[in-house]
């Protein structure tokens, strides 16, 4: 087979596979349609909350919108389970992967001197108050400061820094960004990793936050 032949050969499996791609795209874009037709009709309330998180919105907003958008699409599928809230449906699903806390589990914890990071933004914790003895990076800093020096880190947020062994719990507001940042501390080698998935939503309505 001569070179001509290698390349056609080659052309030919790129696009098959390219076509296969758009193709599989197509189908995730299509049952993403059926379900929010399904959830029209058999939630509007609920699709309506969902829908006004899309609504342009100052970049303080957004990111707590994007936490928002996540439990009010199950609260249709939590109505039909009963006396149940979108905490628990939370909770049940974190006690599966078991790198979850609750507020009960988190209380004890923080007894113990474990490492708190609260990944919400800093207007935040301003404006809201915090979890106490929590320290503050937000997501967007999160995987640069977990690779700080030491001395960089204590000067920047004037806490030890944790290390790879060290227990870490993240917390934000209703568990969305703590779950990513738990996902990045684990891609970076931290071993004993968790996070406070009912956050300081819960947190507040439970205890006084601690505010500056």
């Amino acid at each position: 087979m001569d070179t001509n032949d290698h390349a056609s050969s080659f052309l030919r499996k790129k696009f098959y596979l390219f076509g296969r791609i758009i193709n599989y795209l197509a189908q995730i874009k299509q049952q993403g349609l059926e379900f929010l037709n399904e959830l029209k009709l058999k939630a509007p309330t609920e699709y309506s909350n969902c829908e006004k998180h899309l609504l342009p919105c100052s970049r303080e907003e957004a990111s707590l919108r994007a936490e928002a958008r996540a439990p009010c699409v199950l609260r249709e599928h939590v109505s039909l389970a009963g006396p149940w809230t979108v905490n628990v449906v939370f909770r049940k699903l974190c006690s599966a992967v078991g790198h979850c806390v609750s507020y009960e589990e988190l209380k004890d914890l923080k007894k113990n001197n474990i490492i708190h990071i609260d990944v919400r933004e800093r207007w935040e914790i301003d404006r809201f108050g915090k979890i106490p003895e929590s320290i503050n990076i937000p997501l967007s800093e999160l995987v640069e400061a977990l690779q700080m020096s030491p001395g960089d880190f204590r000067e920047q947020y004037h806490q030890k820094m944790p290390t790879k062994s060290d227990h870490v719990v993240f917390s934000c507001l209703a568990g969305v960004r703590s779950k990513q940042a738990l996902d990045f501390a684990v891609s970076l080698g931290f071993s004993r990793v968790q996070h406070y998935a009912g956050g300081f939503e819960e947190w507040a309505k439970r205890e006084l936050p601690e505010k500056k």
